[in-house]
């Protein structure tokens, strides 16, 4: 059954409110000292760079994936699953001949971390990554995208258990509805993802607790040391402008034309305001997140007026 694979009991720890209330009151200035944003975005058009895209499950990603995937004039897109996919990034960012990026070989390098790791067990691998790119003067940009927490909690159930159940992929047998969701579904998925990968949704620690990487600031830091851009679904194409100041051109077009075809998928007006009160708690990590990405939206000049 689904729920041997995401059956999340943890629901809602109360220590998630008080870590994140006192993370937000006291890293603040520190957050604001470090971030790693510059108002000067890097030029790519001449084919190098490096690109780090942490795709979270069901927050239109795959619509940004295959705007790259359709221009390979500029961009070479890598999945985290390849092969050898970390080493081959330290071997671009220490390429000081730029051998990797001349020739056929000249497009920059598209990565996209969507079914492995997340951000959170990279983080020491980023911080070296974007200090060796800056010692040789390679371009390099990490990004991601977020999605109203509410939505893309009820998309992650509506994807993972129905979807997937029906199409025999993963065994959800149901019954399908508000009930079975509040059950099985992750709380804080967009949040958990970036702890914990994709380990939300396989494997003996699906129940594993996201307090341990709230705590201490270690998510906020990891976000703001380490992402040059968090874009929203809703607003995607203000992702396509920053990239276009790159020099780099990604058009999209819609990948999911439908949600699934089944009349059995969850919505917000299928969700009592008890049901929605229970959620809106599971979902505290989500929440603070959005904050923190419209934050640093409105401190960086990056944002403002140009784009």
């Amino acid at each position: 059954m689904l729920s041997s694979i995401i059956n999340f009991q943890s629901a809602f720890d109360p220590k998630i409110s008080a870590v994140i209330e006192n993370n937000t009151t006291s890293n603040n200035v520190e957050q604001e000292q470090h971030h790693v944003s510059s108002p000067t975005l890097q030029n790519m058009s001449k084919g190098k760079g490096v690109i780090l895209f942490f795709h979270i499950p069901k927050t239109g990603g795959s619509a940004i994936r295959e705007g790259a995937r359709r221009n390979a004039q500029q961009l070479k897109v890598h999945k985290s699953t390849d092969k050898g996919i970390l080493e081959k990034i330290d071997m671009w960012t220490q390429d000081k001949n730029f051998e990797h990026f001349q020739g056929e070989n000249s497009t920059v390098k598209f990565v996209e971390f969507h079914w492995q790791d997340g951000a959170v067990p990279l983080e020491a691998s980023l911080k070296s990554w974007r200090q060796n790119a800056a010692d040789i003067g390679l371009p390099f940009f990490v990004f991601t995208i977020m999605r109203d927490p509410l939505a893309l909690y009820i998309s992650t159930y509506n994807y993972f258990c129905i979807f997937l159940g029906k199409a025999n992929k993963l065994d959800c047998p149901g019954p399908y509805g508000v009930d079975n969701m509040l059950e099985i579904a992750p709380d804080n998925p967009q949040g958990r993802w970036l702890c914990h990968g994709t380990i939300m949704f396989e494997g003996e620690d699906h129940n594993r607790p996201i307090v341990d990487c709230v705590m201490n600031g270690t998510l906020d830091r990891v976000i703001f040391e380490n992402f040059d851009h968090i874009g929203f679904q809703e607003k995607t194409g203000k992702t396509v402008q920053i990239f276009k100041r790159m020099g780099i051109n990604i058009e999209l077009k819609r990948v999911n034309k439908s949600p699934h075809g089944m009349e059995v998928l969850v919505s917000k007006k299928k969700i009592n305001s008890t049901a929605l009160t229970f959620i809106q708690r599971r979902l505290t990590v989500d929440e603070h997140l959005l904050a923190t990405a419209k934050k640093m939206r409105e401190k960086n000049e990056l944002f403002l007026s140009e784009v």
